[in-house]
């Protein structure tokens, strides 16, 4: 739940929002229903332990079926550096030497 909640504050940076809003014509409201659908998806990466291709080519066949062409690409761009600072920010495992 912790990843999810650092995700979610990611979605609340400016970029983030005037790169969605820019996607959906600057209509507000189309906005505010294209943040909720990527949230929810967003939840769903969170919920994997470990990130493959195949989840997050699922997701944007997913996501296309609800999202323009520059909606889904703006998503998806974002998803792609919530999962890299996410990777980023856990501490990396110690490895020991038997």
């Amino acid at each position: 739940m912790e990843a999810f909640n650092y995700i979610a504050k990611l979605m609340e940076g400016l970029n983030s929002e005037t790169a969605l809003l820019e996607a959906c014509d600057w209509d507000e409201k189309r906005a505010d229903e294209v943040s909720s659908i990527l949230v929810d998806c967003l939840a769903t990466i969170a919920s994997h332990a470990n990130i493959e291709m195949s989840v997050i080519e699922e997701l944007s066949s997913s996501l296309s079926e609800n999202l323009s062409v520059r909606e889904l690409d703006v998503c998806m761009e974002i998803i792609k550096k919530s999962i890299d600072t996410l990777y980023l920010s856990q501490p990396e495992k110690e490895e020991y030497e038997n």
